[in-house]
């Protein structure tokens, strides 16, 4: 636990390197004291776990379903057990290095980026015995959570609670907390005061997001466009004089040949993404122009000489531009990205992605509050807190912001949507 004035120029586990919010200290110490007193008992006589049938989502959405259920497991008194989702993987695991290595040690699903949540482990309790285990409710309350552990400590802010749970969730294991300081390193994190104002943050969602689809964004389908994320995030740069952008995109059809020069993809190049390497692999065997990275997943399982093929010569360069084979993980590669991303100086996204939202929580236990700019000023998730103000979200057909007055001027004088009102 840090104060604000030796907060280090690297973070790589937000829960150790948090920082006192000033005005929040004693509240935020409370509700770190709750966390740890119920998930490393000295005796483990109060256990929970997550019902397996809870649907499963997305990798940074099932990381803050674990936030929830942590909250929830805190406000009970138990200490969560067992690994969730349910799958022995986690869905981003294609790392065959690391998969092994997570296997053979028992680290399954999340544990393998993330530490268990709690030091117990359910195991068959004698008839008599004192442990008792229960589920957590699946329709928990999260804004009825929130009041009761803002009355047991004080803490009455919804991002501080969200990024402290957040930050104890997200404890790395060993090869999560190496490739925070081998990309951190090679993207500019350099030791020294100050180091993190030097980069912005920028998370462009658009491609696989369903309601960023054309069909629903209407007239606004240019404030999700590539070169308006690239022109939000360099307009913000300089508005505090910020020397990099570091970006993130789950767009395989963002143009990555036109973003250059201050913009460096986080955490690193797209060839390090073990799903990437498989289809460019299986368009250079076969020959297809196009293969999406699943289905070059799949091919390359079936075909590994297509792979070795690919790879061939290339092994030396590969280790210089991605680190050590075992961060050529695609988990690995999403965390440590967030994990950069969370202590720049600002954040440029959309809080409707999961992942904009669980950046900007770790951002807050860095600084608070957090400094964030989203693109489509949109209300789409409640936050249940007055903390985040929203001023007619461009998501609701009623929104109040007429489209033709709005532009986005590009450095090139270009506008990228809208046009001059008339002399």
């Amino acid at each position: 636990m840090q104060s604000s004035a030796t907060a280090p120029s690297l973070v790589t586990n937000f829960w150790d390197a948090a920082v006192l919010p000033p005005g929040f200290e004693e509240a935020t110490l409370r509700l770190r004291e709750l966390i740890v007193q119920s998930q490393q008992p000295s005796v483990c006589t109060q256990m929970c776990g997550i019902r397996k049938s809870l649907w499963v989502g997305g990798t940074t959405q099932n990381i803050r379903k674990l936030a929830h259920a942590l909250l929830q497991a805190v406000d009970s008194g138990c200490a969560m057990v067992g690994h969730w989702p349910p799958f022995v993987y986690a869905s981003v695991a294609t790392g065959k290095m690391l998969r092994e290595r997570c296997s053979s040690e028992g680290r399954l699903s999340l544990h393998c980026y993330m530490l268990p949540i709690s030091n117990c482990t359910r195991a068959v309790e004698p008839k008599g015995s004192a442990s008792k285990f229960r589920f957590l409710d699946t329709k928990y309350d999260l804004s009825r959570g929130l009041d009761r552990i803002a009355n047991r400590t004080g803490l009455r802010s919804d991002v501080l609670v969200m990024g402290t749970l957040l930050s104890w969730c997200m404890r790395p294991q060993p090869e999560l907390r190496t490739a925070v300081e081998w990309y951190g390193a090679s993207l500019g994190f350099r030791a020294g005061s100050g180091a993190r104002h030097r980069h912005i943050a920028l998370h462009m969602r658009r491609g696989d997001k369903y309601s960023l689809h054309a069909r629903h964004m209407g007239d606004h389908t240019w404030r999700a466009a590539p070169e308006s994320f690239v022109t939000w995030g360099r307009r913000f740069a300089a508005d505090i004089g910020a020397e990099r952008v570091l970006f993130m995109t789950d767009d395989a059809k963002v143009d990555l040949a036109n973003i250059s020069g201050d913009l460096l993809r986080a955490p690193a190049p797209r060839d390090c993404l073990p799903s990437f390497i498989a289809a460019a692999a299986v368009r250079a065997g076969k020959g297809s122009a196009h293969t999406s990275a699943a289905k070059g997943l799949h091919t390359i399982s079936n075909h590994p000489e297509l792979l070795a093929k690919h790879l061939s010569g290339r092994e030396s360069e590969l280790e210089r531009k991605c680190g050590p084979p075992i961060l050529m993980d695609e988990g690995i590669q999403l965390l440590a990205g967030i994990f950069l991303m969370a202590q720049c100086a600002a954040f440029v996204g959309t809080q409707i992605s999961n992942v904009g939202s669980l950046v900007v929580e770790l951002m807050a236990t860095q600084r608070h509050p957090p400094i964030f700019r989203d693109i489509l000023n949109d209300a789409h998730r409640v936050f249940l807190s007055d903390e985040r103000v929203w001023f007619g979200g461009v998501h609701n057909p009623k929104s109040i912001r007429p489209v033709h007055v709005e532009r986005l001027m590009q450095t090139n004088g270009l506008a990228t949507h809208g046009a001059w009102m008339e002399q």
